[in-house]
């Protein structure tokens, strides 16, 4: 938690093996707004990473969908995948 507060989180992702990410591991920053469960939250990465859905100046996604960042980083599957 930053500074005791439930609503805004420091998490670590390990890179996923047999990946160019095996090895690492990423800090990330999490946001969960008072709307939350009907608004997600917001994450970015604080660890450099270099992946093509991440933006290089702000750590957070680049693209449509925030979480396809951090899904392929954990290697996590989409519920429609």
């Amino acid at each position: 938690m930053v500074r005791d507060a439930a609503d805004h989180l420091i998490g670590t992702i390990r890179g996923p093996v047999g990946t160019p990410y095996e090895g690492g591991f990423f800090e990330v920053d999490i946001e969960v707004p008072l709307q939350y469960p009907f608004a997600p939250p917001k994450m970015k990465f604080i660890t450099k990473v270099y992946h093509p859905n991440v933006s290089s100046q702000t750590g957070g996604p680049r693209g449509a969908c925030p979480c396809a960042a951090v899904g392929e980083a954990t290697g996590a599957r989409s519920h429609d995948s």
